[in-house]
């Protein structure tokens, strides 16, 4: 019931029946767990008169039976509110986790060739499992495999990656199956001893190219050559036969050519006299063979040769080897002539010490190696006329040599060792223009005048010159006739003079100078 009160002026009282209605029940069905893009299914049940889906993306739906895709991964808050014919409502709170699908992704080898296997790739992320379709009705349940279509043509094949939660993706991937040649040839050889040529014919079919590779290190892409074998010898020949540089097919057959000895011939010519042997030795390659040797010259013949023949004779010669198959091959050779080494220098020469000689010298060969000894005294002990500067007699050897031939000659260089020095006995310092100055004459042989003293009557030392060079032209290193700063008077002076010679010998020589004014 409700009372009523009146500000204190008293009450009454009312009676008002209410009746209070049962909201409406309401259920919810639906996976708790989806991928991306596939469609749940929500079943509504319950009494209610009316009622709102809410998918928690903004979408809604008053259907009691709905299918609906969620656009992306993530966990969903579900809302249901229905509602009784009296107004009553009655509300429903649910979660849907919805979970990325794998991205599928594969690769095929770009090469592929009917009846050859090729590999299928899967290079998908966050997938767990795998399905191939190769686009012909064949299927495999493996993510990596190998894969052989029998014909040629375009596939599209497909990859369905399937996640641990069942979520799937699919990417397709197109396959141009390319044709298989198939390699084949024939071929014919000339009945004659090698050089041979042999004629190859291309039987392949499907093919848009040939590689011939003809067993001797030599190949070809024409489609039917002609190959000369130089040797004999059993040649795998093989045929590559391609389709578009892609797809090959390959045979290989033996080919047979009978073999004209082949072989090598080294010289040895090592003759410095006429009587010597010039050697030709006879190298058989492998593979060749010689029932034979002959060597032939008019008025002269020699077989049975065992790859090595020796001759001092010159002149023109033919080699012949003959094989055991009939074939036989022959080169002609010469013996060339030799001229011995031969070196002459000069006769045998007498010098001055301190002179140089020059030692012209002829040799019959313009390559040879030149060699002096001793050669200290020399100006260059590696030419053919050098000059000599000996101190002392010395017999000197040239010898010349080439390609290991060796000739020598000798020439002796007598020195004559004189000691050849020229001190004036007369002085005459009176400004004439002549003589007024007291020089010394040296020969070839003297290094230096070390030391160069002057004195007087009663010994005293009046003038001085060291290390003076022989025949200097400088006159203020000589006397010029003063004593302490004035003319000395005439008279008799005595010199005393160290002389170096260029072997190294110091040599003092004294004597008188006699002064006129």
């Amino acid at each position: 019931y409700i009372t009523i009160y009146a500000y204190g002026c008293g009450y009454d009282s009312l009676v008002w029946p209410v009746e209070i209605l049962p909201p409406p029940d309401l259920t919810l069905a639906h996976n708790p767990v989806t991928c991306i893009s596939e469609r749940v299914q929500f079943s509504v049940g319950g009494n209610a008169a009316g009622q709102t889906l809410y998918f928690g993306t903004g979408d809604s739906t008053l259907l009691n039976t709905s299918l609906y895709a969620f656009p992306e991964a993530g966990e969903y808050d579900i809302f249901l509110r229905g509602s009784s014919i009296a107004g009553c409502v009655s509300t429903l709170n649910s979660q849907i986790l919805v979970l990325p699908p794998p991205e599928a992704a594969g690769s095929v080898q770009d090469s592929v060739c009917a009846g050859l296997p090729v590999l299928f790739q899967n290079q998908s992320a966050g997938g767990q499992s795998c399905v191939w379709l190769f686009g012909n009705s064949d299927t495999a349940d493996a993510c990596n495999l190998s894969y052989t279509y029998e014909t040629s043509g375009v596939y599209l094949a497909r990859l369905i990656s399937i996640s641990a939660a069942g979520c799937r993706d699919t990417a397709s991937l197109p396959v141009y199956v390319r044709p298989t040649p198939r390699a084949d040839f024939s071929f014919e050889v000339s009945p004659v001893c090698s050089p041979a040529p042999v004629a190859f014919f291309n039987n392949s079919q499907q093919a848009t190219s040939v590689q011939w590779d003809f067993g001797d290190s030599s190949n070809s892409t024409a489609s039917n050559p002609t190959h000369i074998y130089e040797y004999g010898n059993a040649y795998q020949v093989v045929l590559v036969a391609g389709y578009e540089g892609i797809c090959f097919d390959t045979l290989a057959q033996i080919v047979t050519v009978r073999g004209t000895p082949v072989f090598d011939t080294i010289i040895t010519d090592r003759r410095c006299l006429r009587e010597d042997n010039w050697v030709m030795e006879i190298a058989i390659q492998p593979g060749s063979a010689a029932d034979d040797i002959i060597v032939t010259a008019p008025g002269f013949f020699l077989n049975d040769i065992i790859n090595r023949v020796e001759l001092n004779r010159p002149g023109h010669y033919t080699l012949t080897l003959v094989a055991d198959n009939g074939c036989e091959t022959s080169v002609d050779f010469v013996v060339p002539p030799i001229e011995p080494l031969l070196i002459r220098t000069i006769q045998d020469t007498v010098i001055l010490q301190g002179q140089s000689v020059a030692m012209p010298t002829q040799i019959n060969a313009f390559d040879a190696a030149i060699a002096w000894t001793p050669g200290m005294p020399l100006n260059d002990s590696t030419i053919l006329s050098p000059i000599a500067s000996p101190f002392y007699t010395t017999t000197f050897v040239v010898k010349a040599e080439r390609e290991g031939c060796i000739a020598s000659d000798t020439v002796t260089i007598f020195v004559n060792t004189e000691e050849r020095i020229f001190f004036p006995n007369i002085f005459t310092p009176n400004n004439d223009g002549i003589n007024d100055t007291y020089k010394m004459f040296s020969g070839p042989g003297i290094e230096s005048i070390r030391l160069f003293r002057i004195y007087d009557r009663w010994g005293e030392l009046i003038f001085e010159q060291s290390d003076l060079p022989p025949n200097s032209q400088d006159s203020s290193r000589y006397w010029n006739g003063f004593v302490r700063g004035r003319p000395a008077n005439s008279g008799v002076f005595v010199y005393v003079a160290q002389v170096e010679f260029v072997d190294g010998r110091i040599v003092q020589f004294e004597g008188d100078i006699t002064l006129f004014p």
